[in-house]
């Protein structure tokens, strides 16, 4: 996150992600993207709303190709996309939220069902490359809202209440549809 050229390899990883035209490239990058352990290595919060926002807008794009090679890539390149969303929620810090809010404003019809597929996707063998079970990528968007609720809110901030309404509403969702008794735990 500190080092001078972490803010190029994101840049680098950001533009391919959004807009490379093979989409195994697109794939690799939202995986590097996704792999820092500690919000510090995604640097600023400047940078990480680039990051951030470049993964919404890769989502966006995702379907977006006139290859017909490269279309069968697509589901498994949301898959990584909705992963690295996740995984950078559930490192979010208190100034990273107003901007996570800001895009889920705009786009958060589009990433929710996205995030609804890429749950649903494990259950129905659809992504055989998925590393994770549809039970596994439920437990992740939950521990990335026990991380959202857990942050101590800015004064008069109202993103941490917006995106944890937005990740309940995902997992409403989610096991209303699957038919799961698995309660939503309430978080304040």
């Amino acid at each position: 996150g500190t080092a001078p050229w972490t803010s190029q390899a994101y840049n680098a990883l950001t533009l391919v992600v959004t807009s490379c035209k093979n989409f195994k490239v697109r794939i690799r990058s939202a995986t590097a993207l996704s792999i820092p352990s500690k919000r510090e290595h995604y640097g600023s919060v400047d940078q990480y709303a680039q990051i951030w926002n470049a993964l919404v807008t890769a989502l966006q794009k995702s379907e977006d190709t006139t290859d017909f090679l490269e279309f069968k890539y697509c589901a498994s390149l949301r898959t990584q996309i909705c992963q690295a969303l996740i995984h950078l929620l559930s490192l979010a810090s208190a100034s990273d939220l107003p901007c996570i809010r800001e895009t889920l404003e705009l786009n958060g019809d589009m990433v929710q069902s996205f995030i609804l597929q890429f749950l649903k996707s494990g259950a129905e063998g659809e992504d055989p490359g998925a590393p994770h079970s549809s039970h596994e990528r439920g437990q992740l968007v939950r521990r990335a809202l026990e991380h959202v609720s857990s942050i101590q809110a800015l004064t008069g901030d109202t993103a941490r209440r917006a995106i944890m309404g937005f990740l309940e509403d995902i997992l409403a969702i989610y096991f209303d549809s699957s038919g799961s008794q698995v309660a939503i735990p309430e978080l304040t």
